[in-house]
This record gives structure tokens, sequence and C-alpha cells, in this order.
């Protein structure tokens, strides 16, 4: 069977343009059967395809919410620019709508493909004729409600007739994709008793971590989607004292870094120097992003990473069997970092490039309160003092089998 007749550009392209309709089903990841709702009609035409890289795993935050983090992939398949107005999520199975993004709240969720940082200011609303967007999505269901099984997206878009100058609509509904059931790890501390800043952690759209989208050996991931960076804080909520380019100054640097669980040293490596604080320094080697680091098995496709650990700290060698709490390095400032932390997170390979980033839970922990700016390792250092701003959490007390959120301050016992 010969397929249609590829979309040209001009009148025979604004004429199909204009009979594009809702798509009932469009589906990534194909969904079981008792899962489709009946539309009643069949499939339509779409100006745009999508994909999902890592279908969404839920993981309940300190918040007491679940979360599910994960990226919509919209590639254009027109050769004219189509401007997105809404993403709407639904379940898949009954219709309840779960999260809506419009206006600003869209505008920051959605960036070109060639525009995913985090620190960029963005591409706007618009996909580029033949191009591709990426719109990073975190839902949170309330505590009590139950999980959807599987998320479907309707896409509001529009283009400008250039004939007549009037709006034409083009929404669309693509890409059903399975929520993952897996429950995520549980881990105990990676540090020890005492209190930490966790800085771009789950599960916002516009941390450095969730915006690392990157092509690796031509495969698209999202490598530190679930990772924090923990900083030590005192009782005055204080990173640093003193001098913020001694790397002495911070509280954090030369902390013990522990074995989160039981498991056996896949990689080890400890040849990389500091990298003097707080100025961010010049960009490194792909395998030198991470710095000094140490990954450990866990579980069939479960590895725990340590990065940034200081030069000559390192404990444990490839091959060892580690305990649960056991000592495996000092934390640092060793390969891309500007201020000592320690970068923490859970691969599915033993490597970081490439590799994916599910979400984890930690046994216990207290939450404090929480930082209302965006400070993290490219700015710590270059805060007039080293005393985080900070406001006392709205539901202060201990978190069992929950995750650190983004710039929550916490205690490990």
């Amino acid at each position: 069977m010969r397929p249609p007749e590829t979309v040209r550009t001009g009148a025979a392209a604004l004429v199909l343009a204009l009979t594009f309709s809702v798509l009932p089903l469009a589906t990534v990841g194909a969904l079981p059967s008792q899962e489709e709702p009946a539309t009643g009609e069949g499939p339509s035409f779409t100006p745009i395809a999508a994909s999902v890289p890592t279908p969404p795993q839920p993981v309940t935050g300190s918040d007491r919410n679940h979360h599910l983090a994960y990226e919509l992939v919209l590639t254009s398949v027109v050769p004219f620019q189509l401007d997105v107005t809404s993403v709407e999520v639904r379940n898949a199975r009954s219709g309840e709508v779960l999260e809506t993004l419009t206006g600003p709240a869209l505008a920051s969720a959605i960036r070109s493909i060639a525009d995913a940082s985090a620190e960029a200011e963005g591409s706007g609303s618009a996909i580029a004729p033949s191009g591709t967007s990426i719109v990073w999505l975190n839902l949170a269901i309330p505590r009590g409600e139950p999980i959807p099984k599987a998320l479907r997206h309707e896409i509001g878009l529009d283009r400008v007739d250039p004939q007549t100058g009037e709006p034409a609509n083009l929404d669309a509904i693509v890409g059903d994709v399975r929520v993952d059931s897996t429950a995520p790890v549980n881990l105990a501390p990676p540090l020890p008793r005492g209190t930490w800043y966790a800085s771009d952690g789950c599960c916002l759209p516009y941390t450095h971590h969730r915006r690392g989208l990157l092509a690796i050996d031509g495969e698209l991931l999202v490598p530190q989607r679930y990772a924090i960076d923990f900083y030590n804080v005192d009782d005055q909520y204080r990173t640093w004292v003193g001098d913020p380019s001694a790397i002495d100054s911070y509280l954090i640097y030369g902390q013990p870094a522990l074995a989160a669980a039981a498991g056996t040293v896949v990689a080890a490596s400890d040849r990389l120097p500091d990298q003097p604080p707080p100025e961010e320094p010049p960009g490194q080697p792909l395998p030198d992003t991470v710095g000094n680091y140490v990954i450990v098995k866990i579980e069939p496709r479960l590895y725990l990473l340590y990065a940034h650990l200081k030069p000559g700290s390192i404990e444990v060698e490839n091959g060892d069997r580690v305990t649960k709490g056991q000592r495996l390095a000092q934390v640092g400032n060793s390969g891309f970092s500007s201020t000592p932390h320690l970068h923490f997170q859970v691969l599915t390979r033993r490597t970081f490039f490439p590799s994916d980033s599910p979400p984890f839970t930690f046994t216990r922990f207290d939450l404090v309160g929480q930082v209302p700016e965006r400070i993290w390792d490219a700015n710590i250092g270059l805060q007039p003092t080293g005393v985080l701003p900070y406001e006392s959490a709205d539901d202060p007390g201990p978190r069992v089998r929950m995750m650190p959120l983004d710039r929550n301050i916490i205690t490990f016992p």
C-alpha cells in the first residue's frame, strides 16, 4: 500500500493542515485493551508525533504527594511553525484531567530540543517547522488518590493562516504512555547524621538535573532526572563559613560519603584534582564531568553514583563488597563542580553516560525547611554570605520511604 503523499509547502500544505483533527489514540507503548476508552472514531492525521524517553515512575515526595517526572518529546511533521497553546495530561482510562499547562507555566516547561538547558531563556511555545520541542512534566498526585496506570496528552496547537492571518486550530491527542508501577528503591542515607540542603532534586522542570537532556551514542537520555546535590548546613543555615574561595570553608568538604545500600563496587575513579571554588570551572571531557566517583551495583540494573569526591579519599576499589553505611570516600569538588557537594543518584547502568535516572526514597529523614531561592553549586559560593535563605516547612517532621524535593532542608538521623 502506498503511504500518504508527503506534506509539501504552499497551498497544498495549508489545505492538508486544516484537515488535521483530534487523534483519538496515538500511543507511545501499547496500552492494555481495558485501558483504551472507546472513542467511536478512527485514526486521524496529526501535525506532531510524540514520544517519552522514559515512562514515568511514581515516587512519594517530602510533600507527601506522588510525583511523576518525565519528558514529552513533540516532533512536528509539517513544514510550518506550530504554536503550542496548552498541554493537558489525562488519566488515559478515566479521562480525568491531571494537569493543564498554559501561559507562563507552559512557557517555562517547554523548550526547543536545541535549547533544552535549565539556564536558557527558552525558545517559547513554538515548534519550528519540522522541529522538535520537549515538555518537562511533573504530575503531583495527592496522597490518597489512585495513581493512573497510563497517561494521555492533549496538545493545543495553532498556526496562523498566511493568507487570512487567522489562527487555525490543530489540536491533537498524542503520546499515550504507561506509568511504570515499579516501587522506587529504598535507601539508607548517603551521608552521616546532620542537616543537609538537597539542591536541584525532584521534581521542578527547570533544575539543571531535570534539564540535562543529552544524546549519548545516539540515544536521547536524561541521566540526572532524579539526582540530588547535597550540602552540609549548620545551625545558622550556613553552607560555608569564612572565605568562599577556600575549599575548606565549605562545611561538606571532607565529609564521609556512605554506602546507602549493600552492593558491589563496579567502578571507582580517583585521578582528578579538586576544582578551586567558587567560580564555574572550564568544560570537562565527558568522562570527567562527575569527577572522582564510586559506582555501586545494588540490584540488577540499579546502581548508586557518588560523584565529585575528594582526591585521594576513595577507600574502595572495583569488585569490593560494601555494606550499608560503610564509608566509601570523602566529599570533594572534583570534575565539573563549582563548590563542594555530593552528587548522589540511582543509575540504570554501570556508567554515568549513558544511563537513565530512576527515582529513589530514603528509609527515614526529617523535613526541616525550604530554601525559597534557587541556590546551587554554580552560585552558592557567590552569595554575600554562606547563610541560605530559609523558610520553615509547613509540615515539618519525619518522612518514611519518601524522597526529598528540590531545595528541602532535611536531617538524617
